[in-house]
């Protein structure tokens, strides 16, 4: 046989293969596993192959195959299907069953360095087609419930569930992990991969499988701020090491908690600067707070650190009045906190030491954002008379009456929700389904005559920031467009409520997610949105 091969014979003497049975077998029973177990042509082509491959690669290593490195797996696998075709010069399409043979039997896994793989059919050879496919088919029916279409979205569940049943070496739902999904999202090539990994992982938050979806669900501070490179920079270790504790106790909300790290991560910079000997609350004295306020008093933007956005062009210009107030409400939080906390012996009063000036508080004021009369009634026009014709082309319902982002009831709903209601972002968000409600009261004459039911609309507002849910009179468009709304909506996971810890079902949920509410306003009054965004980014009048 090794003369054979040396000649260049891709096969093998039929006297050689009683020598060769304690190699084969495994290989046999494998590729019956995997479905090449019937006398067709190309079935016994592909068992043929596979085993012929294995055995050129065993020669040339001078081993058996389960003792291969994943380096020779790789090489002989190639970092495509044309390498591997350029490779071994064979015609008959056995790569995959090579694949699934180096996964089974030598937990061969690095599927990220072989190319584009047909993930679904790999995984219907490795786990069976009769387990892959109805979680797979199960998932798909809950993603077209929730609004999403056949066509691109489903299609790149179905590679991305699969990749992901391959990763974890197991098909069931429970066994999936986001650290996993992850690392596949920065490995996968494919566009439609990585968009399939971020709504399956949609759909396992729904389910309760695992903590946060990747994509544009919002992430932990932690992960996008603290183990970001530039938030250490010019910060020692042991103020970060006091800021990340602060960070995991506070039970401020958590983009108060980002704020307030944020503004202490840009004191340890100065303090690294002109007081490398305070690293900790404890070292803080009255002539360290006194030394501090007056740095706020004097600082500029870009001095405490890198400005990214519009800041980056206002490097140099004082901070505003606001601002300073901010950082010394932040030391003050921190420095009371870790003394309340029994942290550290604070050898200060910080709200007296750190307290605000007076030549700073008179500068702080309401400073209200109006918006011209002209630009407010152009947009309340706009918002009354949407329809279809004036979303953006990909906006627009494909002709089966699917919609590839929301559709025009839900737009409009959430128009004239936001011009009508005077709602904040996160109140808009959070508005329960049925949050409705029509009141009832007859009109009298003066002759004590009832006239016509005159109805009021009311709208339960969620906790907010500053109180709790009450109820405020809109104007009826509002419930008329919400319950239209309402009548057409898919059905949608249930979500607990950030504030009160309830679950409840979200109106403006779509896909199985929360709407991006001015992302998708934006492009709809292209005639006022820029002026009103660049006058009042809140939306209020």
């Amino acid at each position: 046989m090794v003369t054979r091969f040396a000649a260049g014979g891709r096969g093998w003497h039929k006297t050689a293969r009683p020598a060769l049975a304690r190699l084969l077998l495994p290989l046999h029973d494998t590729l019956d596993h995997l479905g090449a177990t019937t006398t067709e042509k190309r079935n016994n082509t592909v068992r043929t192959t596979v085993i012929c491959l294995l055995i050129q690669a065993m020669h040339r290593h001078n081993c058996s195959f389960w003792a291969f490195t994943h380096d020779q797996w790789t090489e002989m696998l190639g970092s495509d299907y044309y390498a591997y075709v350029d490779q071994h010069g064979v015609t008959a399409n056995a790569r995959q069953q090579l694949i699934a043979v180096a996964f089974l039997l030598c937990a061969f896994d690095r599927l990220d360095l072989l190319g584009r793989l047909a993930f679904h059919a790999l995984a219907e050879k490795v786990f069976g087609a009769d387990i892959v496919n109805p979680v797979i088919a199960e998932m798909e029916a809950n993603l077209q419930r929730w609004g999403y279409t056949k066509k691109g979205n489903v299609t790149g569940l179905r590679a991305a569930l699969a990749r992901a049943m391959l990763a974890h070496r197991s098909p069931r739902l429970e066994d999936l992990r986001r650290e996993t999904l992850m690392r596949l999202f920065h490995e996968a090539e494919a566009k439609i991969t990585r968009r399939g990994l971020v709504i399956l992982s949609y759909a396992l938050v729904r389910r309760g499988l695992i903590g946060e979806a990747l994509g544009r669900e919002r992430q932990t501070w932690r992960l996008k701020r603290l183990d970001h490179r530039h938030a250490t920079q010019g910060v020692s270790a042991e103020w970060f090491q006091w800021c990340d504790r602060w960070f995991a106790t506070s039970t401020l909300q958590p983009s108060s908690r980002a704020g307030t790290v944020n503004r202490l991560l840009q004191a340890g910079r100065w303090l690294a600067r002109e007081r490398p000997d305070v690293c900790g609350p404890a070292d803080w004295d009255r002539e360290v707070a006194a030394a501090f306020v007056a740095a706020v008093d004097r600082a500029t933007i870009g001095g405490w650190s890198t400005p990214v956005g519009p800041n980056k062009d206002r490097v140099g210009e004082p901070f505003a009045p606001a601002s300073k107030e901010a950082m010394l409400r932040a030391m003050r939080t921190f420095l009371s906190d870790c003394h309340e906390w029994g942290w550290a012996t604070v050898r200060l009063q910080p709200t007296r030491a750190l307290a605000t000036p007076r030549s700073i508080r008179a500068l702080i004021g309401p400073d209200p954002r109006i918006i011209a009369d002209d630009v407010w009634a152009k947009l309340i026009w706009a918002g009354l008379n949407l329809e279809e014709d004036d979303l953006p082309q990909a906006f627009r319902p494909h002709a089966d009456g699917s919609c590839t982002f929301y559709p025009i009831a839900l737009v409009k709903a959430l128009a004239v929700v936001w011009l009508f209601t005077g709602l904040r972002r996160n109140e808009i968000l959070r508005l329960p389904v049925g949050c409705i409600r029509w009141q009832t009261s007859p009109d009298e004459h003066d002759d004590g005559a009832e006239a016509d039911q005159a109805r009021t609309c009311l709208l339960d507002v969620p906790v907010n920031k500053t109180g709790s849910t009450f109820t405020k009179p809109v104007d009826e468009v509002v419930g008329s467009l919400v319950r239209a709304w309402e009548a057409v909506r898919p059905p949608q996971p249930t979500r607990i409520d950030s504030k009160t810890g309830a679950r409840f079902a979200p109106l403006f949920f779509y896909r199985g997610r929360p709407v991006c509410v001015f992302h998708r306003i934006r492009p709809l009054i292209p005639a006022t949105s820029d002026q009103l965004f660049h006058d009042h980014p809140t939306g209020r009048r």
